[in-house]
């Protein structure tokens, strides 16, 4: 009996403290922006600018199977504070060094599961790590922006004529639309990034980073018509070919899920860019800092460079003694232009294959013949394709077209953003 007393004291003591809202508070190196988390039923974030709210308090949870929601009467087992300032080489992007330094807020809950958090001098991410010994199944995440007005937006709405009835499916092309938040078109998505216009010239970009084995991020309205919600594409049954030239892979079946995934892993950063003028818009470099380094190891083969695309001059040329079009003597041409202008590649955008295979060729395009010329050029050739044809055999192709001399494909006409797509890999 005198047993039962502790243990029951402890559990009635942890009920107790599981509902006592626990506050923490993260600033940036510079101590501009501020995050402040705050721990109850719910999880919620909020940001400030010196004196200005970006993010109202908004509401943040993850839903596993059997019901599990990390973030809804969580218990707090501890923090962990850090402050980094590192840098780290980047070959192919626009800065050689990226200087990353951000001062981390970690929290520990039960149910092995953590929320990182992270405050730079030029915005915040936050995302969620989980700890499971098994596979888990994700069923939903929660994501919500709140806002304290109703602020001008510049939003890329999902329109897709293509296929209406699945809003996911899209070819991410659309037009920024300057609105407010409350004229969200009702009952459509909006995909990344999407911009805030504040007051005092501020503004903010919401966006994600290492995004793998998992959906993208959509956004609808809020009831409250003063912010947004996340929508995601749940994870494909059954696909089937359709969309323009029937060379997408359509959905015709979800799961109730979005994907099945490890128990351990980090999931996706959910970042706000907080920039005081527009010129930091372009200078920011949080995507880059908050992805996972490069799993290939030896890059040597990757050469950047500029590229001659057909598709835009339609094959338009002139003062010629042939007849333009998808055949040889047009893209020796290219290859010559590109040659002399120092481009470093030329693209065979669609029409040098069939399009459901790109194993059979045009018979009016030489593509070794091509492979061949540019390699006297110094002129790299880079086919085009479609995902769904790529997908048919993707390492045979790949490998069949490299040891002919192939630099490269550009994939088209993904028009998907599901974990399915995102696992995608040779």
């Amino acid at each position: 009996m005198k047993k039962i007393f502790p243990a029951l004291f402890l559990f009635l003591f942890n009920i107790c403290l599981s509902q006592q809202p626990q506050d923490f508070s993260l600033a940036s190196p510079n101590g501009k922006i501020k995050v402040n988390i705050i721990i109850n039923n719910k999880i919620t974030w909020s940001v400030l600018h010196e004196k200005d709210l970006i993010l109202a308090p908004s509401v943040i949870s993850m839903t596993l199977d059997q019901n599990e929601v990390l973030g809804k009467n969580s218990l707090l087992l501890n923090s962990k504070r850090e402050k980094a300032n590192t840098s780290f080489a980047s070959p192919f992007y626009k800065k050689s060094i990226v200087q990353n330094q951000y001062n981390l807020l970690v929290l520990n809950f039960k149910n092995d599961f953590s929320i990182e958090y992270r405050a730079f001098d030029d915005g915040v991410a936050y995302r969620f790590i989980t700890k499971k010994k098994k596979d888990i199944t994700v069923k939903g995440e929660e994501v919500t922006l709140n806002f304290d007005q109703d602020y001008n937006t510049l939003m890329p709405y999902v329109r897709d004529l293509r296929n209406p009835k699945d809003p996911y499916i899209s070819s991410f092309e659309a037009q920024y639309e300057n609105k407010k938040i409350s004229e969200f078109a009702k009952d459509t998505l909006a995909f990344l990034p999407f911009l805030i216009d504040f007051k005092n010239l501020k503004k903010a970009v919401f966006l994600e980073a290492n995004l793998e084995d998992y959906p993208g991020l959509f956004v609808t309205n809020t009831k409250s018509k003063a912010g947004f919600e996340a929508r995601f594409s749940r994870y494909p049954l059954q696909e089937a070919n359709g969309g323009f030239n029937n060379i997408n892979l359509l959905i015709t079946e979800r799961a109730d899920y979005l994907v099945k995934t490890k128990g351990t892993r980090n999931f996706p950063w959910r970042i706000l860019v907080i920039s005081e003028n527009d010129t930091e818009l372009a200078n920011n470099d949080m995507v880059q800092k908050l992805s996972e380094p490069a799993k290939i190891k030896d890059i040597s083969w990757i050469k950047p460079g500029k590229v001659a695309w057909d598709w835009w001059n339609d094959w338009n040329i002139y003062n010629i003694d042939f007849k333009a079009g998808i055949n040889t003597q047009t893209y020796k041409y290219y290859i010559d232009f590109a040659s002399k202008n120092k481009v470093e590649y030329v693209v065979l955008d669609e029409g040098w294959s069939l399009e459901e295979d790109i194993m059979k060729h045009n018979p009016n395009v030489d593509l070794e013949a091509l492979i061949a010329y540019g390699k006297e050029k110094n002129v790299g050739i880079i086919l085009w394709s479609s995902w769904m044809a790529l997908t048919k055999n993707t390492a045979g192709i790949l490998k069949n077209y490299a040891d002919l001399g192939i630099k490269g494909f550009k994939v088209d006409f993904l028009d998907r953003d599901d974990a399915k797509n995102g696992k995608f890999s040779l």
